[in-house]
């Protein structure tokens, strides 16, 4: 809750619900009977008197009570209700999801007002009566988004696997579904408790609550009934009616800023940074070479007690490209999305420093880091679908991400069609959705919306990797051409190591977290690795055409991170390992100019 506008809501809420609690004891019975009807505001009566000689603030304190417990445990009823049900459907599938998504249909077609109006005049009258009758009428617009957002969700891997495991439907449902919705959840509870309000007020103030019960709906109704309006007793509905807007003035701000949470501006440019400790020494205060664009130090990321990424240091000169790579696990993406904070809160990041063009990362507030993000580093992510908003078109995401960076969002259109063109992409494309665009458009537009505010260094995290072979090598030649126009550098995420050696100026091999081998690939390519799991990872690469010799996978499998083997983490699997590497960690060392490698075996 970022911003002033959900900050300003959640403060009436909070303001209204202490009165709606604590105010009934303060304020007498709110149905006594304590002077004549329908006097004026007073010191004796601050609000003055209804019709029937009631205290009007009484009656309005003791109403908040009824009318916003009721919006309350509605809004999570139903959301609680039609999200159970439209995640069962989709995760069961078959016939139940079929019959769920009639009724839904049904249901949604229906008139609601008038229903609820019907069912609540046939029903005897009571709060009881009107909070039944608006769960019936409300779970069916919730089934039918959270089972729309369930079929998408059923098919990802960590569900696929909680069924193989043998889990009940309904502990998947509950256990991997919904909590993987939560923000469109909070979002509908706050909707539905607007709707309830509004709702309760309503039915309420046609008389068909319970007239005995002091609420703000049935306020209105005996405001109505006694002529307010017509004899100018404007106190027995101004403020009851102040304080229903009021609400929902409130509850609008909420859901529009619950909702700015999962829209591409969070995404583009405004998300929330990962918190880090920072390891402040001599070394990390001193200054970074002109020449270098980013500068890693010792940084270390760890989930839990698990060190998924240990002591890793890296440079990226201007316009120069930096390959990561390493095996599945390794830590490669981990690290660089540590090093621009974009990690989850859950991770926790600790480092000496994070140098980008002479600022720190590491010392930079979120609104400070806004304005690097996409400004001065874009991403490229593995999963181009995942990243872009299925309800917006390409120059959506571009004007969402102009205007998070305080730039007109008119502007974006033409900038974007000179990105898209650097990439081979039509103009045309601008105005499509990103389910109409193939995986290698996908990819394109990801770089194309990563370049937007012309940055001087790319990340792209592994955005290869689902594409065939031809598109990669087009994708990457029409990259690097971009990259040799703009001048811009990029930090390359790969597991493709002949790739990678293609046309990186340097390569940062990481093995279990840690960088084992940093070189210019020139040296690679020509036999100059000294590492043994490098010369693995080499070794294992396709033969070329004029090779004579067989491809040889590295035995043993990397080591689980959460107990990883002491000393250095490859000495499992290590033909030259000694007593030594099982006991002490290697420290990285010059080999040659611009060469590091940790292992104990090698030798400058």
């Amino acid at each position: 809750m970022k911003d002033h506008g959900t900050r300003l809501g959640v403060a009436v809420l909070a303001a209204l619900t202490l009165v709606a609690v604590a105010g009934p004891w303060l304020v007498g019975d709110p149905l006594a009977f304590v002077d004549r009807p329908l006097l004026a505001p007073s010191l004796a009566h601050w609000l003055g008197t209804n019709g029937q000689g009631q205290d009007v603030l009484a009656q309005l304190v003791h109403g908040a009570r009824t009318t916003l417990g009721l919006g309350a445990s509605v809004g999570v009823g139903v959301v609680a209700l039609g999200a159970f049900i439209g995640a069962l459907a989709a995760t069961r599938g078959g016939w139940l999801d079929s019959l769920v998504a009639l009724a839904t249909n049904i249901a949604l077609v229906l008139p609601g007002l008038p229903l609820m109006v019907v069912l609540a005049a046939w029903l005897p009258p009571g709060i009881g009566t009107i909070a039944a009758v608006l769960l019936l009428t409300g779970w069916p617009w919730h089934a039918r988004v959270v089972r729309a957002q369930a079929l998408s969700l059923r098919s990802r891997d960590f569900v696929a696997a909680a069924r193989m495991l043998g889990e009940p439907t309904w502990r998947v449902v509950a256990i991997e579904i919904l909590p993987n919705m939560s923000g469109v959840l909070v979002s509908g509870v706050v909707g539905a408790s607007l709707f309830a309000i509004g709702a309760e007020v309503g039915l309420e103030f046609l008389g068909l609550g319970d007239l005995g019960t002091v609420s703000w709906g049935t306020m209105l109704y005996w405001a109505s009934n006694d002529s307010a309006l017509l004899t100018g007793a404007w106190w027995t509905f101004v403020p009851v009616g102040t304080c229903i807007a009021l609400v929902g003035f409130a509850l609008a701000l909420v859901s529009t800023g619950l909702e700015a949470q999962g829209r591409p501006a969070a995404l583009l440019g405004m998300p929330v940074a990962t918190p880090v400790r920072r390891v402040d020494t001599p070394e990390s205060r001193t200054a970074t070479p002109e020449d270098v664009l980013l500068r890693v130090r010792d940084l270390s990321v760890a989930w839990g007690e698990t060190r998924a990424v240990e002591d890793v240091s890296l440079t990226v000169a201007a316009g120069r490209t930096l390959g990561l790579v390493g095996e599945s696990g390794s830590g490669k993406s981990t690290a660089v999305l540590a090093a621009f904070r974009w990690l989850p809160a859950p991770a926790q990041v600790t480092g000496r420093s994070v140098h980008l063009e002479g600022r720190d990362l590491l010392t930079l507030n979120d609104a400070e880091l806004r304005t690097t993000w996409w400004a001065r580093v874009g991403l490229v992510p593995q999963a181009a679908l995942a990243s872009l908003d299925p309800l917006l078109t390409v120059g959506a995401h571009a004007a969402e991400t102009f205007d998070a960076h305080g730039r007109s969002p008119a502007d974006a259109a033409e900038v974007l069609r000179a990105r898209l063109a650097d990439v081979g992409l039509a103009p045309d494309v601008a105005e499509r959705y990103p389910h109409e665009l193939s995986g290698g458009m996908r990819q394109r537009v990801a770089i194309a919306l990563a370049r937007l505010l012309d940055p001087p260094l790319l990340v792209l995290d592994e955005p290869t990797t689902a594409l065939d072979v031809v598109v990669e090598r087009e994708l990457l030649r029409e990259l690097l051409a971009v990259q040799k126009r703009a001048g811009f550098a990029m930090v390359f995420v790969t597991h493709d190591l002949p790739l990678l050696l293609g046309f990186a100026d340097e390569v940062a091999v990481l093995y279990a977290g840690r960088i084992v081998e940093r070189a210019p690939a020139g040296v690679l390519r020509t036999g100059g690795a000294r590492h043994p799991y490098t010369r693995g990872l080499l070794a294992a690469m396709p033969a070329g055409p004029e090779e004579a010799r067989t491809p040889r996978s590295i035995p043993g499998t990397p080591p689980d991170l959460r107990e990883p083997p002491s000393g250095c983490r490859f000495h499992p699997r290590c033909a030259l390992a000694t007593e030594r590497c099982g006991r002490e960690t290697p420290v990285a060392r010059d080999v040659a100019s611009g060469h590091l490698v940790a292992c104990h075996a090698v030798t400058p």
